[in-house]
C-alpha cells in the first residue's frame, strides 16, 4: 500500500503500537490496577445456555454504575476489540460485562442456529445478571451494542424497561430492505462502478426485495429472482457484469441462495424505528461517515427520527469522519479496502463513548 502522507504514517505507527499493547498477553501487564477483572458466567434460562464472560469491577466502595457490551454479527469471543473499551470505562469507575456468544469460547449452546431474537434473550439474561451482581447499582446499568448488537440493545431495553441508558454503535435506523440497497450502492460507488452498473444494481435489489416480501412460494420466488438477475445482466457489457458481480458476489447463485434463506424476506421489512421509538432512557447513537453497512447519514437520521417520534428528547447523535462500520480509520469504507491493522475502535470513539457514559451515570 502506498503512503498517503504524514498523518497516515503516524497512524500506522500508532496502530502497530496499539496492537502490541492490547494483545491478550499484554493487557494485564500494562493497564492500571484501579479495577479487577473476574471470569463470570450467567444463564439464559429460556434457552438453557450458559454464557461465559469477563466482568470489570472498579475498586471503589460506592455502588457501581455498569454496562453490558453486545457484539455485532459473527462469531465473537472476548478480545481486544471490545475489551479496550471496557478498560477505558472501568478506569472511569464503570463496571463492564463482556461475554462470548453462545456456542463460542467458553459459552455453551449452538451459535450457528441462533437468530437475533435468541441472542437478545442472552443479552437480557446478562443484563439482569449485572443488575443483581453485588456492588452494582441496579438503577444505573446500561447497554452498549455494535451493529447487530445495536439491533439487540433496543429490543432488550424495551422488553426490560430497566435499562438506564443505551449506546448504539453503527446501528440501523431505516427499514432493512432500504438499508441493504443503500449499502450495495455505496459499496459500488466506492469501488468505482459505472453509473449503468449502479442503476442495474438498484433495480435488482428493489425488485428482488419486493418479490421476497410479497411472494410465499419459494420455487416461484427463485424463478422470479432468476429472471430479475438475467434481465439486469442483459443490460450490461462484460466489463460491467464483472463490476456487478464484484458487489453482489462472484457467484450470483450464492447471492440468490442467501436471499432465499428462511426468514430473509420477513427480515427485509423489519423497521427498527418501531422499537427505537419505544425507548425512553438516554440514547447515544454514533456512526462513521464511511460506513458502507449502516450507511451514513440515512441510518443516524432514522434513529433520531424514531426517538423523536417516541418523544424521547434525551439523545445524542454523533458522526466520526473517516471511520468505517467497525469505527476504525479508512479511506473509503469499502469491504475490499485494505486498511492498516487495527485491533479496536478509533481512540476518539472510545474517549467519546466513555465520557458520555460517565456523564449519564453521575
Amino acid at each position: 500500500m502506498k503512503k498517503t502522507g504524514i498523518q497516515f504514517d503516524k497512524f500506522l505507527i500508532y496502530s502497530i503500537f496499539l496492537g502490541i499493547l492490547l494483545s491478550r498477553s499484554a493487557l494485564a501487564d500494562v493497564l492500571p490496577s484501579e479495577f479487577v477483572k473476574k471470569e463470570v458466567t450467567f444463564i439464559d434460562k429460556k434457552a438453557g445456555v450458559t454464557l461465559a464472560g469477563k466482568l470489570y469491577l472498579p475498586k471503589v466502595k460506592r455502588p457501581l454504575p455498569a454496562v453490558i457490551v453486545i457484539a455485532g454479527a459473527g462469531p465473537y469471543v472476548l478480545g481486544p476489540y471490545f475489551l479496550s473499551l471496557a478498560d477505558a470505562l472501568a478506569q472511569k469507575g464503570i463496571a463492564v460485562l463482556c461475554y462470548d456468544k453462545r456456542g463460542l469460547g467458553k459459552s455453551t449452546g449452538d451459535f450457528k442456529s441462533a437468530h437475533t431474537e435468541d441472542l437478545a434473550q442472552d443479552a437480557l439474561a446478562g443484563f439482569e445478571f449485572l443488575r443483581q451482581y453485588p456492588g452494582i447499582d441496579p438503577l444505573k446499568v446500561g447497554m452498549i451494542g455494535h451493529s447487530q448488537g445495536a439491533q439487540i440493545v433496543p429490543m432488550v431495553a424495551v422488553e426490560s424497561g430497566n435499562v438506564a441508558f443505551v449506546v448504539l454503535m453503527s446501528g440501523e435506523g431505516i427499514r432493512v430492505d432500504k438499508r441493504h440497497t443503500l449499502s450495495d450502492i455505496r459499496v459500488a460507488t466506492y469501488e468505482g462502478a459505472d453509473p449503468q452498473v449502479i442503476q442495474v444494481l438498484k433495480d435488482i435489489d428493489q425488485k428482488s426485495f419486493r418479490e421476497l416480501e410479497t411472494q410465499k412460494d419459494d420455487s416461484l420466488v427463485k424463478k422470479k429472482l432468476d429472471a430479475i438477475i438475467t434481465k439486469g445482466l442483459s443490460r450490461l457489457n462484460e466489463s460491467e457484469k464483472g463490476q456487478l458481480r464484484g458487489v453482489l458476489g462472484d457467484d450470483l447463485e450464492a447471492f440468490e441462495k442467501k436471499e432465499l434463506t428462511p426468514g430473509y424476506g420477513a427480515a427485509l421489512v423489519r423497521d427498527p424505528g418501531e422499537i427505537l421509538q419505544k425507548i425512553k432512557c438516554p440514547v447515544l447513537a454514533i456512526n462513521g461517515d464511511k460506513d458502507t453497512v449502516m450507511v451514513y447519514p440515512e441510518n443516524l437520521k432514522g434513529i433520531a427520527k424514531a426517538l423523536k417520534k417516541g418523544k424521547n428528547s434525551n439523545y445524542n447523535i454523533k458522526v466520526f469522519p473517516g471511520l468505517n462500520h467497525l469505527l476504525q480509520y479508512c479511506k473509503t469504507g469499502s469491504p475490499k479496502e485494505v486498511v492498516p491493522p487495527q485491533v479496536t475502535f478509533a481512540p476518539e470513539v472510545i474517549q467519546f463513548v466513555t465520557d458520555w457514559v460517565v456523564k449519564k451515570t453521575k
